[in-house]
């Protein structure tokens, strides 16, 4: 330590000074190389300081480090808005706190409970809502919101991790509220009336063409399919299928007779005799006679 105090003086010293005998303090005292470079001190007041006994280094008192951010100096730009926190039974609806003395509130999914929240809202004199796309509960809510003329805005549920905050201790709706009235949540892409209906509509389409073709599987049809694309291949069994079934179309309005499905066992059945005929003719021509074995039952 001697060396060191040796070493301070009232001489103004620099920058690179003030390294450089840091750096040889340490060595005489402790007898040590430095092996990592030594960071440059940050001068506040000049580039040259003076150093003297007892006088402890300069502080920042402007330092970024103990600043807190507020996030509660966001600009409302929608103060009519709101957030509803959908779940699987109870959905939480959360309102401006100067609309009503509970700001938050609690609905079931019920046709009667939707109602009163919507007539709540009304109340609250709510313009817009948000509300984030969780599964499928969401849709009896949004069109209940959206038949009584509310702006609603469908949240993907994505987009809020990249808003900058911290929800613990608060409601998912309060924070999401807050959220919508800054202005800061944008709307996932939601078609119009008429498109939702066509989609449906091409949903149960979808859906009785399934339930035909497993219904089909079991007619003398789809056995006849299930044969020809075994020994054919997919190609020429649908092509094959087609044409009996235009065969069968043909003699249907020609003779003015209903189609009479007969069933897979029906034709389980010709195939396999047709199967026996092809086999005798066959074994006659080989020679040999083909002749069903008689299997015995004992009882003991």
């Amino acid at each position: 330590m001697t060396a060191v105090k040796s070493l301070v003086s009232n001489a103004p010293v620099s920058e690179h000074g003030l390294q450089r005998l840091l750096a040889i303090s340490l060595v005489r005292c402790f007898r040590i190389i430095p092996l990592r470079r030594i960071p440059k001190f940050r001068i506040f007041a000049s580039q040259d300081i003076t150093l003297h006994k007892g006088t402890p280094p300069p502080v920042n008192n402007n330092s970024t480090k103990n600043k807190k951010k507020s996030t509660d100096g966001f600009p409302t730009t929608q103060p009519n808005a709101t957030d509803i926190d959908i779940g699987s039974a109870p959905h939480f609806v959360a309102v401006p706190i100067d609309r009503d003395e509970e700001p938050v509130k609690e609905f079931l999914s019920f046709t009667d409970d939707l109602i009163s929240m919507v007539a709540w809202l009304k109340k609250c004199k709510i313009t817009t809502v948000a509300m984030e796309a969780t599964g499928v509960y969401w849709i009896p809510v949004y069109k209940i919101l959206e038949q009584n003329g509310f702006e609603v805005k469908l949240v993907n549920a994505r987009h809020l991790k990249n808003v900058s905050g911290r929800k613990t201790g608060v409601l998912d709706c309060q924070w999401i509220q807050r959220l919508h009235s800054c202005g800061l949540l944008d709307s996932s892409f939601r078609p119009s009336n008429q498109i939702v209906q066509l989609r449906g509509f091409i949903r149960q389409r979808s859906v009785l063409v399934e339930e035909a073709s497993s219904k089909a599987q079991h007619t003398a049809l789809g056995a006849f399919l299930r044969r020809l694309k075994a020994r054919l291949g997919p190609a020429k069994a649908i092509t094959a299928t087609a044409h009996k079934m235009a065969r069968q179309l043909y003699v249907m309005l020609k003779t003015k007779t209903a189609y009479a499905e007969l069933g897979n066992k029906y034709y389980e059945e010709r195939y396999r005799d047709r199967l026996i005929k092809n086999l005798k003719k066959r074994a006659e021509d080989f020679g040999f006679v083909l002749a069903p074995i008689q299997c015995e039952t004992k009882i003991a």
